[in-house]
């Protein structure tokens, strides 16, 4: 092809026609040009296309990350949903000094969930990837890594507070566990129930024990706000998965 254009330019130049030959130059010019942008114009739409699949497949896997992050948190904190019940109900037996084998139960977990408290559970791995790789505005959706970055925020916002709660009611465990210990026939996870057979007590120290009741109130109010600053963070889990649901359902259509 470049032979050929060649052999018209000369064949012009002897024939000594120099005004067609500036015309046909300036064609030739226009020609490579509408060349170069067109190939531009495929390997940016090439571009673009590898971008959105990508896109697509980031988008994928942070919807997976954030429901195992709702997941995980939600787990945690009915546990300790269920541990505020249960620290209410040894309560009640200690100040009535009574405690009956329908008791057993509620009175045994109440005091093996004493201070067992997680913080909210962020699966980042792709987020991290997408920080640490430069590839965030990948996600073109402005608004949603907005959201991406105030779910951040209230996350690592919830994080800092727990080594406060924690060392608030620290005195308060270390005192009932000065009092109540277990011998486990088999070792349990932090979600397992324990048996009223596996604990290590005298009852006539725990009854009507003003001190020991106090401190299961400090643990309680502090697991309290535990959890709600947990349903904070799963708010925002909810809020982020829903817009990355909306992102996902729009570029697949």
């Amino acid at each position: 092809m470049i032979k050929f254009f060649r052999k018209i330019r000369q064949q012009l130049l002897i024939e000594n026609k120099t005004g067609k030959y500036l015309k046909y130059a300036i064609g030739e010019i226009v020609l490579v040009v509408i060349g170069i942008l067109i190939a531009l114009q495929v390997n940016s739409w090439n571009e673009d296309r590898i971008n959105s699949h990508l896109e697509l497949q980031y988008l994928k896997r942070l919807e997976r990350d954030m429901q195992e992050s709702i997941r995980l948190t939600s787990i945690y904190k009915d546990f300790q949903v269920q541990a505020t019940i249960e620290i209410l109900a040894v309560i009640d037996i200690i100040k009535k000094c009574n405690l009956t084998e329908k008791d057993y139960h509620a009175f045994a977990n109440g005091f093996f969930k004493v201070g067992k408290s997680s913080p909210p559970i962020l699966i980042d791995g792709t987020i991290q990837e997408l920080q640490s790789t430069g590839k965030l505005t990948i996600i073109r959706n402005v608004n949603l890594r907005d959201k991406m970055t105030k779910m951040m925020s209230e996350y690592q916002s919830k994080i800092v507070l727990m080594p406060y709660a924690n060392s608030r009611m620290g005195n308060a465990v270390n005192y009932v566990d000065e009092l109540v210990s277990f011998s486990y026939i088999n070792q349990p996870v932090m979600m397992q129930d324990i048996s009223f057979e596996e604990m290590n007590f005298n009852f006539e120290t725990l009854c009507e024990n003003e001190k020991l009741i106090n401190a299961l109130f400090t643990i309680r109010q502090h697991t309290l706000d535990i959890i709600e600053w947990e349903e904070v963070v799963i708010k925002e889990f909810n809020s982020f998965l829903k817009s990355i649901t909306e992102e996902i359902r729009n570029l697949e259509t």
